[in-house]
C-alpha cells in the first residue's frame, strides 16, 4: 500500500496479484502451476483502480506526523500521506505494526477549516463524516488494527 501511493515508480513484481510465492529465474520460460487467491486478486484489483486516479501522481504529496493518542507510543507503528490539488484530496494511512494501535493525524490543509468533510475509503465499504477544525487540531483520530490501511477520497460534505 504504502509502496503503490508515494510519489515516484509503482512496481509490482511478477506474480504479484495473484500471490505466486515461487521465485523462478527470468531465464526460466515456465512455471509450475500455483493456486491464486481471489482475495488478493480483488484487494490489488481495487487497489490498481484507485491509482488510476491521475491525483495520485500529479497532485501535490505531503507526508503527515501521526500523533499520540493516550500515552502508548504506539502511534510510531503509523504512515500516513496526503495527495492533493485544487479539487481533490486523498489520505493514505497504514498501520505497519503487529498490533493495534491508535493516534492523531492532523491534517496541515488550511482549507479544511470551517467546513464538514467526508472520508470515503475507496478500498473498502468505510465512510466517516467530520469537521475540518478537528481534523486539522487535534487530527484524525485512528484506532486501527495490526497492519491495516485506508485510502480516503475526502470531499466536502
Amino acid at each position: 500500500m504504502v509502496a503503490l501511493t508515494v510519489p515516484g515508480m509503482r512496481l509490482l513484481h511478477e506474480g504479484q496479484i495473484e500471490r505466486r510465492c515461487v521465485k523462478i529465474p527470468v531465464q526460466l520460460g515456465r512455471r509450475r502451476a500455483e493456486p491464486s487467491d481471489p482475495l488478493i486478486q480483488a484487494h490489488y484489483e481495487r487497489l490498481l483502480g484507485a491509482l488510476s486516479d491521475p491525483l495520485l501522481y500529479e497532485g501535490a504529496w505531503q507526508l503527515l506526523d501521526p500523533q499520540p493518542a493516550g500515552i502508548s507510543e504506539l502511534h510510531r507503528g503509523f504512515i500516513a500521506h496526503h495527495w492533493s490539488s485544487r479539487d481533490a484530496r486523498r489520505l493514505v494511512i497504514v498501520n505497519w505494526s503487529a498490533h493495534q494501535a491508535k493516534c492523531f493525524l492532523p491534517l496541515d490543509v488550511p482549507a479544511l477549516a470551517g467546513t464538514s468533510w467526508q472520508l470515503r475509503d475507496l478500498l473498502a465499504a468505510a465512510e466517516y463524516q467530520r469537521r475540518g477544525d478537528e481534523l486539522l487540531n487535534p487530527g484524525l483520530y485512528l484506532d486501527m488494527p495490526a497492519y491495516s490501511y485506508h485510502l480516503f477520497d475526502v470531499r466536502r460534505a
